[in-house]
């Protein structure tokens, strides 16, 4: 995310960035303190580059391993942190699963975060969705082992999205309302394909921006949290999640509602003859 007098006002690094990959046999040699070296080192590159900055890590709290991403201000100051919720069977073998997907205030708007196979669930950028965040940054490292990529109509965007789009992000950027920014990993079996997910896909002036599959990149967008006109935001989203304003599934023959609804121009009941009991 661009804009203001810096040259980043978000970065967002692949999961486990500076201590590689973690299995079984190495998380107790990569494991750290909640304000470890990772921390440490994340917090350097906020300060450098004057942007709120996210990245992840391998946390030890007493017997326990999570993985854990840590938001940082410009300023190098923690923000906050997550703790990923949703882990694949290889990952349990090692790691405890976290409890709360939390949103974090900043002078950029409210920022969700998601790690890995969190993307398996819309439950997870949801619950983001209904906290408001304005943006999921995601440090992942994928390759390959959920979703796939983006199977889009031909001429149904202004913009196309990549070949190489991966739909889980895609997904998860359009149904929150909420800017997804992604960074992966490339090589070592990663597929990369880092990108900057927008809220309004098909017509937006913003246009998308995804990564190759291998080359090492920086991957950015200029866009503005709620500074849009669009036909759909993360308002009317919700709510239309209110369970007071859906019709029941079933009408007495006496309802009010029903006679109004069967006496409105263009009602035709004879195209409900087959659902009559």
């Amino acid at each position: 995310m661009q804009g203001g007098t810096t040259a980043f006002n978000l970065v967002v690094l692949p999961s486990l960035s500076f201590s590689g990959p973690v299995s079984k046999d190495n998380v107790e040699r990569t494991a750290e303190k909640a304000l470890g070296k990772s921390t440490q080192a994340a917090s350097d590159f906020a300060v450098r580059l004057k942007t709120h900055l996210v990245a992840s890590f391998i946390e030890k709290d007493d017997e326990r391993y999570f993985h854990t991403a840590v938001l940082l201000a410009p300023d190098g100051k923690v923000l906050g942190h997550y703790r990923q919720t949703h882990l694949d069977p290889t990952e349990s073998a090692f790691l405890t699963a976290g409890d709360d997907l939390p949103v974090f205030e900043t002078s950029i708007g409210k920022i969700g975060i998601l790690l890995n196979d969190d993307f398996r669930f819309p439950e997870a950028s949801g619950i983001l969705a209904l906290r408001r965040a304005d943006i999921i940054a995601a440090p992942v490292s994928w390759s390959g082992q959920y979703g796939s990529r983006l199977q889009d109509a031909a001429g149904l965007f202004d913009h196309p999205y990549a070949a190489n789009t991966m739909v889980f992000w895609y997904a998860a950027a359009k149904t929150a309302q909420a800017y997804t920014v992604v960074a992966n990993s490339v090589g070592n079996g990663c597929l990369g394909s880092s990108g900057v997910f927008t809220i309004n896909p098909i017509d937006s002036l913003e246009i998308p921006v995804v990564g190759s599959i291998d080359n090492e990149e920086v991957v950015s967008l200029k866009f503005t949290t709620l500074g849009n006109a669009y036909w759909m935001n993360q308002s009317k989203l919700l709510g239309g999640r209110r369970a007071d304003l859906a019709s029941p599934l079933v009408f007495p023959a006496t309802s009010k509602a029903l006679q109004q609804w069967k006496s409105s121009p263009g009602f035709e009941i004879d195209a409900w003859a087959a659902y009559k009991q």
